[in-house]
């Protein structure tokens, strides 16, 4: 993201500050305002793009350091202010600041350098995802010049790349995937453990695309895995509409053939294999029609051919060995029992919902090219 933006939006966040700073504010009101309008200037972009240091140093609070130098456009101030220590005198002038908490109260709200996430830092579990409805806002000279949006995540939700280019091929998507490699090496940072794609994964014979694309991440012993949701979407190709009423069912027997709640029920691939093709070979029977006698697949032959393509990545889709792919978040209590809620690095539902909401972060219905400019 360029710096201009992020200059810009310091700028609005500074500005929003001195605005309400004129006025005389209880210091709980001051965290409102810091909080609700001028902190929104700048957090939801440092939470989907890793804010440049420069930024991040240049953060103040305005309010303390406009007063101190010269005279203030407030009330003289009184005779009592000569009991706080130190050059400030309008402090006195705010009756809920009678006990300020310190010397420097407004210092925890600045943003810490070592607090906020970094691409410095280990992470072992990349995604990445194409969109194509935000190009279709592009306007001006950048009109019809990227028909694809690609990002590549991070595990922690952040967004480490962005690119706009008129085809999903090596080739163009080869000086993403060169500068992101370099980035890690400069920063001597460790290789990715894996990467989860929509597509890619894996080639019959020869190199897949995602493994000629970061051929140096590979040889360093990065996996590539497919999505779990985007190989049970590839059964869409044999259905005749998702507004069946066996769709819901059928996707949802899908993913419990996939997936398992408890360790102990995990098999090898073998298992996953015959459970698919049991979901599937029951469906292919009367189950597969509604009440109106209305098939769910297009014919038999359809979702047979789509399943012996997509047998291949039986094993892809599982959990890669050695490697925690779940974190507790938090701990709940129901019927007098203690259970914990997981939060997956796997998959890249994360990166499907950003895509979801990229349109709307840049407002109206046309844009130019140079804000997507990475």
């Amino acid at each position: 993201m360029p710096l201009t933006y992020w200059k810009e939006g310091k700028r609005k966040f500074v500005g929003t500050l001195q605005q309400w700073g004129a006025r005389s504010l209880s210091f709980t009101g001051k965290v409102t305002v810091a909080n609700a309008l001028a902190a929104a200037k700048l957090w939801y972009l440092a939470s989907v793009f890793i804010p440049p240091d420069s930024v991040i140093k240049g953060i103040n609070i305005p309010w303390e350091s406009s007063k101190n130098p010269g005279p203030s456009n407030e009330k003289p101030p009184e005779p009592s202010s000569e009991k706080l220590p130190g050059p400030v005198n309008e402090k006195p002038l705010e009756p809920s600041r009678k006990k300020p908490p310190g010397p420097s109260n407004e210092k925890p709200t600045e943003p810490s350098t070592s607090a906020l996430p970094s691409l410095r830092s280990s992470f072992s579990v990349h995604r990445q995802d194409e969109s194509y409805p935000i190009c279709k806002k592009l306007s001006g000279e950048g009109k019809g010049t990227a028909e694809w949006c690609t990002n590549v995540e991070n595990e922690r939700g952040q967004i480490l790349t962005n690119v706009q280019t008129c085809e999903e091929s090596v080739e163009k998507l080869g000086p993403m995937a060169a500068g992101l490699t370099s980035r890690y090496r400069k920063a001597g940072e460790a290789t990715p453990q894996v990467m989860y794609v929509d597509r890619g994964c894996c080639a019959a014979y020869g190199v897949s695309s995602v493994e000629q694309l970061f051929g140096e991440w590979v040889a360093d012993g990065m996996l590539t895995r497919l999505d779990a949701f985007h190989w049970m979407h590839r059964f869409d190709a044999a259905v005749r509409t998702d507004h069946h009423p066996k769709y819901a069912l059928f996707k949802s027997a899908l993913s419990a053939a996939v997936f398992a709640y408890n360790k102990e029920d995990l098999g090898p691939k073998q298992e996953t294999f015959a459970r698919v093709e049991f979901t599937i070979n029951t469906l292919k029977g009367p189950a597969r029609m509604d009440d109106n006698q209305v098939h769910l697949f297009k014919d038999i032959d359809a979702i047979d051919k789509v399943w012996e393509a997509q047998q291949k990545h039986i094993e892809c889709i599982q959990d890669p060995p050695d490697m925690p792919m779940y974190t507790i978040t938090k701990y709940a209590t129901k019927n007098g029992h203690r259970l914990p809620y997981y939060a997956t690095v796997k998959g890249s539902n994360s990166l499907e919902g950003f895509h979801k909401f990229l349109p709307d972060m840049i407002p109206g219905p046309h844009f130019a090219a140079i804000p997507f400019q990475d």
